[in-house]
């Protein structure tokens, strides 16, 4: 795979500070508290599901072991643009997202959300965060008799790449990785995204014979605003920009042994808009609408440079498709199952990149990965 870098970037400081101001206004929006933490994901008194910010690591809720709960916690990482709090949207605005959290809930000693800035810094700034969160929070969890409680990461979309500079890129201390079990990436861009390579815009412009502004509107419509690259926190989503190129070069070498990974990817069908169709031919390869498919699982292919493949593939334990037609995904399905992965297909239509946590065969599949049936 080829894995050439870019040169750094020169960043506006006006342009990082606005970036900032608006990561902590995104950071404060869902419960009043300010800066990065973990959030807890419970159901208030009324039964809605909630996020509320704990004062102390001991605020956290620590249920009581029985018949099914299992010594474990479930940590859930959000994107770009978003929070704990969006992240919990995109669950329970379906049915099977809000029984998956039930049902988490009922498993699990603990549930939470790890709320990080996603524009100002790159995932290295998050992952330590996350550490020291995660240090601070396990340090005051009593063992059960099986002794201290394993971890259980879920990712998505940018969320997934700080969980892998925390378990890959020496962010996250060893007696803190050790207690890792497992890690699902949900629409990470493991090998980037085609929505961040700035001559895609350069690409579909000249094709269209139409104004940039108007071309870049049009493709924009669904994520509310075009992926600004010079920030930190979106450059290491270009796909052959110098933060994946490191992660390309380390990942056959760094991934702690005893996680497992898995991953979850879709091909977006039918295109029912012109802004979905706009936006399709922008990436010029199957995505979701935010992230090529196949980079989810680590690798892409650049159509602005003569279709120039980037990445590495994972070591995936299993990996879910969600596609329209069977036919959407078979190549891919067809060159992992080669390389020996395990992959199944969910035929379901109209699945973007936010919708992942609100159907059932996520739900289905997070529940039989993460192990929480009997």
């Amino acid at each position: 795979m080829d894995v050439g870098g870019t040169r750094k970037r020169f960043i506006d400081p006006i342009v990082l500070e606005g970036a900032r101001l608006r990561d902590e206004h995104m950071a404060e929006d869902e419960c009043g508290a300010k800066g990065e933490g973990l959030r807890i994901i419970a159901k208030d008194a009324a039964g809605h599901w909630t996020v509320t910010c704990p004062q102390a690591p001991t605020e956290i809720p620590d249920a009581p072991p029985d018949g099914r709960r299992r010594n474990r916690v479930l940590v859930l990482v959000h994107g770009t643009f978003s929070s704990t709090y969006a992240l919990l949207g995109d669950f329970v605005k379906g049915a099977p997202g809000a029984a998956f959290l039930a049902e988490a809930h009922d498993c699990y000693r603990s549930v939470v959300g790890f709320t990080h800035y996603t524009l100002s810094v790159e995932p290295d700034a998050n992952a330590a965060v996350l550490n020291q969160q995660l240090l601070a929070w396990l340090s005051v969890l009593p063992d059960w008799v099986d002794g201290p409680p394993a971890i259980d990461l879920v990712g998505h979309s940018r969320g997934g790449l700080v969980i892998r500079s925390f378990l890959e890129q020496g962010q996250g201390l060893p007696a803190v990785v050790a207690r890792v079990r497992k890690a699902v990436y949900v629409a990470t861009p493991n090998a980037g995204t085609n929505f961040a390579v700035e001559a895609n815009y350069d690409r579909l412009v000249a094709k269209l014979h139409r104004p940039a502004e108007e071309v870049a509107a049009a493709v924009m419509v669904d994520a509310g605003e075009r992926l600004e690259t010079d920030l930190p926190g979106v450059n290491c989503m270009v796909p052959d920009g110098e933060w994946l190129t490191e992660l390309y070069r380390t990942t056959p070498t760094n991934k702690p042994a005893h996680v497992r990974y898995y991953s979850v990817s879709g091909r977006y069908a039918p295109l029912l808009t012109k802004e979905d169709e706009l936006r399709d031919e922008l990436f010029g390869v199957p995505n979701d609408q935010t992230v090529d498919t196949e980079s989810v699982t680590g690798e892409t292919v650049l159509p602005a440079q003569d279709n120039r493949r980037v990445g590495c593939r994972l070591d995936l334990d299993r990996i879910l498709l969600f596609a329209a037609d069977p036919a959407d995904v078979a190549g891919l399905k067809a060159e992992l199952e080669q390389e020996g992965k395990t992959v199944a297909v969910a035929i379901q239509a109209g699945v973007s990149h936010s919708d992942y946590f609100s159907t059932q065969p996520c739900h289905d599949f997070l529940a039989d990965v993460l192990q929480m049936r009997p």
